[in-house]
């Protein structure tokens, strides 16, 4: 991969990612359960009962809001990460309707809350990301909320570029280790990511990914503008999303965004 090549979204969300996501993200764990208190508290808020997760992953957020008695949807880019996050729902007996579909363009039905975690939005570009909160809003009943999160700019810019070892572990007696690198451009807007991920079989035979990921950054009065001009009347940022993360802790804000 040459310097700064992107990476298809579909390579870095393939069968391999899939399986390993929870493990190289949150330590294993099946939820994201700080952060999904904190989305739990904003829907009940809302009044909101029936919720869609526009970019599910594999499940972290979505089964547990069933679990807690939400009438849950989702839907992902990936067909891999689906087949995970179906996985883990039937674990642990959820009823979610899982369906592939892009969030530039997803539909439902009677909905109150919509959500996407984890930097989904950072994957559009500007223009896609005004298309997507117009489509949550048309999606969303009057009072609905739109919650999601997003690099926090200011905490970026305090994060050196070198590479760093974020994630060494042990998974199927595989060793996985994870080096990444961060550039942030504050001029351009955008976050640029490097993984380079060496795999060593119990074999011994070693394999390395190497992944580059361009991500939309906002300015905080920057992304409130763009939600009020695109369907929503309210906007409320806080700094706690995405607490569950191995590394950048700190660097998430989960928005809040009232139709």
């Amino acid at each position: 991969m040459t310097n700064h090549e992107i990476t298809p979204i579909d390579e870095i969300f393939d069968d391999e990612a899939a399986e390993l996501y929870d493990m190289m993200y949150f330590n294993g764990d099946s939820f994201t359960t700080q952060t999904n208190e904190l989305i739990v508290k904003h829907l009940e808020q809302a009044g909101a009962k029936n919720i869609l997760d526009m970019s599910c992953g594999t499940g972290s957020q979505c089964i547990e809001l069933s679990l807690a008695g939400y009438n849950v949807e989702a839907t992902d880019l990936s067909n891999s990460m689906l087949k995970r996050a179906k996985e883990k729902a039937k674990l642990h007996n959820v009823d979610i309707k899982f369906k592939q579909a892009d969030m530039k363009s997803v539909t439902t039905d009677e909905c109150q809350g919509i959500i996407s975690i984890f930097n989904s939005i950072g994957y559009l570009n500007k223009e896609d990301f005004a298309t997507t909160l117009r489509n949550a809003s048309n999606n969303l009943e009057p009072n609905g909320v739109f919650i999601f999160d997003t690099f926090h700019d200011k905490a970026l810019a305090f994060i050196p570029a070198v590479e760093f070892v974020d994630c060494d572990i042990m998974i199927d007696k595989k060793h996985v280790k994870r080096f990444t690198k961060i550039f942030f451009n504050k001029t351009e807007g955008n976050c640029i990511i490097t993984r380079r991920i060496e795999i060593t079989e119990e074999s011994g035979d070693l394999r390395e990914i190497n992944e580059c990921v361009q991500f939309s950054v906002y300015e905080e009065q920057e992304m409130i503008d763009l939600v009020k001009e695109n369907g929503f009347s309210s906007v409320e940022i806080v700094r706690q999303s995405m607490l569950e993360l191995r590394s950048i802790k700190n660097s998430m804000n989960l928005v809040i965004a009232k139709k």
